[in-house]
């Protein structure tokens, strides 16, 4: 997790990020997840990164199928 902050209006706001990536076959995938005055939820970020797994395993295989 990277942890900053920004100025708005004279208000100082916390911003957090979050970076994960992996590999299926060729295939690259990065999901980056940022908030502003609290990080983005857990809970989401590991269902946002389950369903991309899960659409670049059916590709992955989708194309070892047509080939």
């Amino acid at each position: 997790m990277v942890a900053g902050a920004v100025c708005h209006e004279k208000k100082r706001l916390p911003l957090y990020g979050d970076t994960f990536g992996f590999a299926v076959g060729s295939a690259e995938i990065v999901l980056r997840a940022d908030g502003v005055g609290r990080s983005f939820p857990s809970a989401q970020e590991r269902r946002l990164l389950s369903v991309l797994y899960g659409r670049a395993k059916a590709g992955k295989e989708g194309r070892a199928l047509s080939q």
